[in-house]
């Protein structure tokens, strides 16, 4: 099949962003774009270059701007590159590239942000999840699988030797480093990454002072692995702090969703972390067929949070994020009644700090209700069926919305 064209837009992750997963033993421009292990061999030898120099990624980039088509390991944007909810972290999307820009791109070093998945350890086996991102799903489905860490000091000297060469050089730009999982507060990983960051930047004399440190996590955990972290943000006043809580809903859906998930635990973290004023809180409700009909009730949790807690608004931020994997969560199978649930939505953000949400939920709107086929019904109730039954749990009782989404006279 020919690829797509793309209208001289380069997709902006191919510059801007670096992927290293340790425990895929990968380094790729985007957590979506998945060639295979990177040769250990490789990254060694190139050191520090590694990230603008691997051969895969010096083709990737030239595909991009010589064919103005997408490259191999593309293929999930290059499905879903017309429709603008599905590459909002396409920077680039609304700007055009005559061939002078294009050709200024080739050798450019325009790496803003770092994504770092230091191992699979997680506590949680959340519905959308897998075993390369959970240690817990692994061990439901009975594969083991281990850190590799001969590749782990081989992706950490090659961050290592391209964070002192950039801080070498004034001017240097700032870095976003962010964290996800498995569960980065579970994994050793984590510790020995973040520590090597933030003691380059502190020895480099032209480290720029307002990087960033971000970290996506379930907040399910005991509140003392939180201590060794404030500890950091004291010690690196200059560093921003981001704390993301990953959730989808509030109570007992949230529990039944991400299994494993004490709420009330990720309550208490949260608010141990509103504490420190030095870090920027986030949360990210993660929307699916499960919980589109739980949104007014997450929003309404979070507006008494803020107050309760007494935080600022701009300490605090709320994004947005649609599974579209496994296909069975995703909202396109819902009756179209379940608008009104987005409507409810919509209604309670407007005016508020969180207005820039609106348009995402307006564009979930067109999407509910699209697919509503009898295959896809089937493929949907087998789905809950067998998660059910790795999970020792019944989701059409536990979800009464299934249930509606069996009926397809609705």
């Amino acid at each position: 099949m020919q690829s797509k064209k793309i209208n001289s837009m380069p997709c902006s992750k191919m510059w801007t962003d670096i992927n290293l997963n340790v425990f895929e033993k990968s380094i790729r421009t985007c957590c979506f774009r998945w060639t295979g292990e990177t040769s250990k061999k490789e990254i060694d030898n190139l050191g520090g270059d590694a990230f603008l120099s691997l051969p895969i990624i010096k083709q990737a980039k030239k595909t991009f701007l010589t064919t103005n088509s997408f490259p191999k390991g593309c293929e999930k944007c290059e499905a879903n590159w017309d429709c603008r909810s599905k590459v909002y972290y396409n920077k680039w999307k609304f700007d055009s590239f005559d061939e002078e820009k294009l050709n200024a791109l080739e050798s450019k070093d325009l790496i803003s942000t770092i994504e770092i998945f230091p191992g699979n350890i997680c506590n949680l086996s959340c519905l959308y999840c897998n075993e390369d991102h959970s240690s817990k799903w692994a061990s439901i489905k009975g594969k083991g699988k281990f850190i590799d860490e001969k590749w782990e000091q081989s992706m950490l000297s090659v961050l290592s030797s391209y964070l002192k060469k950039r801080w070498s050089k004034p001017d240097s730009p700032p870095i976003e480093f962010k964290f996800g999982g498995g569960e980065p507060f579970l994994n050793k990983s984590f510790d020995l990454f973040l520590d090597r960051i933030l003691e380059i930047n502190s020895d480099s004399k032209y480290a720029p002072d307002d990087c960033t440190i971000f970290v996506i996590s379930n907040l399910s955990f005991d509140t003392k692995l939180l201590n060794k972290f404030i500890h950091r943000v004291t010690k690196y006043s200059s560093f921003k702090w981001v704390i993301c809580g990953s959730i989808d809903a509030i109570g007992k859906p949230a529990e039944n969703i991400r299994n494993g998930l004490d709420f009330n635990q990720f309550v208490k973290n949260l608010e141990f972390l509103a504490t420190n004023k030095q870090i920027k809180l986030e949360l990210l409700p993660t929307l699916s067929i499960l919980s589109l009909p739980e949104a007014p009730k997450f929003f309404n949790w979070v507006f008494s949070f803020i107050e309760k807690n007494q935080i600022s608004k701009n300490r605090f931020w709320v994004n947005a994020h649609q599974v579209t994997h496994p296909y069975p969560m995703h909202i396109s199978a819902l009756p179209k009644s379940y608008i009104s649930y987005m409507e409810e939505t919509i209604k309670m953000l407007e005016g508020t700090f969180l207005s820039n949400l609106i348009n995402f939920y307006e564009n979930i709107i067109d999407n509910i209700g699209v697919d509503r086929t009898v295959k896809r019904i089937y493929e949907l109730e087998k789905f809950y069926i067998e998660m059910g039954a790795l999970q020792k749990k019944d989701y059409f009782k536990l979800f009464p919305v299934l249930n509606k989404v069996l009926n397809l006279s609705l």
